[in-house]
């Protein structure tokens, strides 16, 4: 009987997704073409830098009750440049704190860990290809397939034949 009021204490003091989940990620980055060169900032800094694929492991807290966001950068020579954000989203598991993890694990614990929050487990970046020319002048002219464009640009389009 000793060892119940411990067991209850020790469930009390964690939070449901502290128990069963973590507060890092593997992240597989892959492209297509792949061979992209792909930067990793948080908050402007930063924190890694690779060629596609690659898998990287990142925090899932960037503040109390706040996921980590992260913005990555695909390059590649001949190829547009992407962008892409990476942000947390509530772990499913922060839900069991009704049950498991109470108040202390839904207010304290979890935010406070980063547990709170799940990572994806791929990012992928698909590059198209653009041709960029410079004329005497100092004009730059962008060469990119019509189909990868948004509608409001397509009156600027310039037939080349």
């Amino acid at each position: 009987m000793k060892l119940l009021p411990v067991a209850v204490l020790s469930l009390l003091c964690t939070g449901c997704a502290s128990i069963v989940s973590k507060s890092v990620y593997p992240v597989t980055v892959t492209s297509n073409p792949n061979a992209c060169r792909v930067t990793v900032r948080q908050n402007g800094a930063v924190i890694h830098e690779g060629t596609t694929p690659f898998q990287i492991t990142l925090k899932t807290k960037g503040a109390f009750f706040q996921p980590a966001t992260y913005d990555v950068e695909f390059k590649k020579k001949g190829m547009e440049t992407q962008t892409m954000t990476l942000t947390g989203r509530l772990n499913g598991w922060y839900i069991g704190n009704i049950v498991f993890g109470g108040l202390i694990g839904m207010l304290i614990i979890d935010p406070a860990t980063g547990a709170m929050w799940r990572l994806p487990d791929n990012l992928h970046a698909w590059l198209n290809p653009m041709i960029t020319m410079e004329g005497a002048n100092g004009n730059t002219m962008h060469v990119v397939d019509k189909a990868t464009l948004p509608p409001e640009l397509e009156p600027q389009l310039i037939s080349l034949y």
